[in-house]
């Protein structure tokens, strides 16, 4: 394994209501207040809806930045668009239901938070609560903590947080 660069993805496990939450958001304040951040709390209502926490976390910072430079091909544009279509221009948006493969989505996400990175100063990914994602969600994440290492590692990193006891009831 490669050990110039830090893994791409960390996760905080505890039992239930013992400061996984608290701990995040200094670690994000203290060590990476200078990076973009794109957080979101994973909730139980809203399980059944795959990706929610990631369009969460992402609407939430890119409302206020300019899109118009992403530089992605027309089928990834697709897939962005219809986990955010509020973001992204309606024309990119074909009218059929979603048609891509989760592989094509996750490569899109994958190029997108690439090209909104840079070494210099990395993104964050932080999903709180991840034992509430759906289990889409959860394999996305792990496509993106594999891949955004491998193609350009130390720019995008995920960190998550998950209740033990909680994902141990309804893992098992």
């Amino acid at each position: 394994m490669n050990r110039t660069h830090p893994p791409t993805l960390l996760l905080i496990q505890g039992a239930t209501n013992c400061g996984k939450s608290r701990f995040l958001d200094e670690l994000l304040r203290r060590c990476c207040a200078s990076w973009p951040v794109f957080h979101a709390t994973c909730r139980k209502s809203e399980r059944s809806l795959p990706y929610h926490e990631i369009a969460e976390a992402l609407r939430h910072r890119l409302s206020a930045m300019d899109l118009s430079m992403v530089n992605l091909p027309r089928t990834w544009l697709n897939e962005l668009a219809r986990l955010l279509p509020d973001l992204f221009p309606t024309e990119t948006m074909p009218q059929e239901t979603w048609a891509g493969t989760p592989t094509v989505f996750a490569d899109a996400l994958v190029a997108f938070l690439q090209q909104l990175a840079c070494p210099e100063q990395p993104l964050i990914l932080a999903l709180d609560d991840l034992h509430y994602a759906n289990t889409l969600t959860l394999t996305v994440l792990g496509y993106l903590a594999r891949n955004l290492h491998h193609a350009r590692p130390g720019s995008v990193y995920i960190i998550g947080t998950y209740s033990s006891d909680v994902a141990r009831k309804r893992f098992t």
